[in-house]
């Protein structure tokens, strides 16, 4: 086992991790040289990498239903955002004709406890 600890420390925005230059060079001396050459390789730009550039939306009301486990709980939601005046009676009556006859998945799969977190996870 090495005595020696390591002195890299984590950054207070807990993304980034700091060494000392010499540390790095003999932790990580494949990365080192390749960041500390004087001479440029060509670059070689990496795709398909998953970004999701757009921020949070206000959710809809179909986003509401589908955090619903039940029926009953997507009916409660309509009937909230219906007397709010967030949906019109319409609407309303739409969501539930919906609901009853092709069920809750038809509003799409149901969002789960953090389904937000790791959407929009910086």
């Amino acid at each position: 086992m090495n005595k020696n600890k390591s002195r890299a420390t984590l950054s207070d925005d807990k993304l980034t991790v700091e060494y000392e230059k010499e540390e790095f060079v003999t932790s990580l001396p494949n990365l080192a040289s390749e960041m500390l050459e004087s001479n440029k390789k060509a670059t070689v730009p990496i795709s398909g990498i998953r970004q999701n550039p757009q921020k949070p939306k206000d959710p809809t009301a179909i986003d509401f239903i589908r955090r619903c486990s039940t029926n009953e709980q997507a009916i409660e939601i309509i009937d909230y955002l219906e007397n709010n005046g967030e949906i019109s009676y319409d609407q309303a009556l739409e969501f539930r004709t919906r609901l009853e006859s092709e069920g809750l998945l038809s509003f799409g799969k149901h969002k789960s406890r953090g389904f937000y977190e790791r959407e929009y996870r910086r």
